[in-house]
């Protein structure tokens, strides 16, 4: 059994170097403006690491121990739910995360990721949440993300 997790590991990193995926990677990121990767199964690493469009928001809240942690229990919550179809959750600070199961017979290999947007405008409350970050790091994180938009508005 751990042979044959190897075997779909070694899979979808060759997917991930693939001139397909690569392509189709640049074409969505730079199409939709949002992050794109395709991860494997069980890869215990943070939200769409190796993408070029990493939400600088997020790469600013991973700098810190308790965030990165909240990021990874949620990148396992996806995994958990996705298995079948495609699932989004949102994350502590308000923005979503999607999840589509890349699946061969009954495995599935790995998952296609992309998100770190807020479908709607954060609320006070939830910016509030959010203070314990120094002011400048923030605002200029904050605007960042807040320039790509709300599609559900």
């Amino acid at each position: 059994m751990e042979a044959r997790a190897v075997d779909l590991a070694a899979v979808v990193c060759n997917l991930q170097q693939s001139a397909l995926f690569l392509e189709y990677q640049q074409a969505f990121e730079a199409t939709i403006g949002l992050p794109l990767v395709l991860r494997a199964a069980g890869s215990f690493q943070p939200p769409l690491q190796g993408s070029q469009r990493l939400n600088p928001f997020c790469a600013l809240l991973r700098q810190a121990n308790a965030t990165c942690s909240a990021c990874l229990q949620l990148q396992q919550r996806i995994e958990t739910g996705a298995t079948r179809a495609a699932r989004t959750l949102e994350c502590f600070a308000g923005l979503t995360e999607t999840s589509v199961p890349i699946r061969v017979g009954d495995h599935v290999l790995g998952y296609l990721q992309t998100g770190q947007v807020f479908l709607r405008p954060p609320s006070k409350r939830r910016l509030k949440t959010l203070a314990a970050l120094p002011p400048e790091a923030r605002d200029s994180a904050l605007a960042a993300v807040l320039t790509r938009g709300f599609p559900n508005a």
